[in-house]
C-alpha cells in the first residue's frame, strides 16, 4: 500500500522550496510560546530540527528507532517544551505540505496524516518525561 504522508512530501518537494520556514511561521502562529523558546536558535540548528521532524513524519510510528523519543522529549522539556506544543507543530508541518501540494491533496491524504500524526503524538505522549 503507498505511504500518502511520503508521497505528499515528495509532491511538496517537487513543487516547491524548502518549507522550513513557512513551517516555523504556521508553527509560531499557533503557538507563540514556542516562537520565545526558539529565539535562540540560530536558523541552520532551526533546518536539522525541523529535519528531524519530516523523518519522523515520514517513518511509520512502529519504526521509531526505541529510545528515541524518550531522548528527544526529555532534553526538550529541558527547555521548556510542553507536550501540549507538540500537536501545533504536527499541525503546521501538514497545513504546509498540503498547501504545497495544491488540487492533488485529498481526503486519502487528510486520512493518512490524521492517522499518521496521532500514532505519532501517542508515541510522543508515551515517551515524554511525566509531569509531577
Amino acid at each position: 500500500m503507498e505511504d500518502l504522508v511520503l508521497k505528499t512530501f515528495e509532491q511538496a518537494a517537487e513543487r516547491g522550496d524548502d518549507i522550513t520556514a513557512d513551517i516555523y511561521r504556521r508553527y509560531y502562529q499557533r503557538c507563540p510560546k514556542a516562537e520565545v523558546l526558539m529565539g535562540h536558535v540560530d536558523p541552520h540548528m532551526q533546518g536539522r530540527m525541523m529535519e528531524e521532524v519530516l523523518n519522523l513524519l515520514m517513518t511509520e510510528p512502529g519504526e521509531l528507532p526505541d529510545g528515541y523519543l524518550a531522548f528527544e522529549t526529555a532534553t526538550h522539556a529541558s527547555y521548556g517544551v510542553l507536550l501540549a506544543m507538540y500537536p501545533d507543530l504536527l499541525h503546521a508541518v501538514r497545513e504546509t505540505v498540503r498547501a504545497a501540494v495544491g488540487d492533488d491533496w485529498n481526503d486519502a491524504c487528510d486520512r493518512a496524516w490524521d492517522q499518521r500524526t496521532a500514532a505519532l503524538l501517542a508515541h510522543i505522549a508515551a515517551a515524554a518525561p511525566s509531569v509531577p
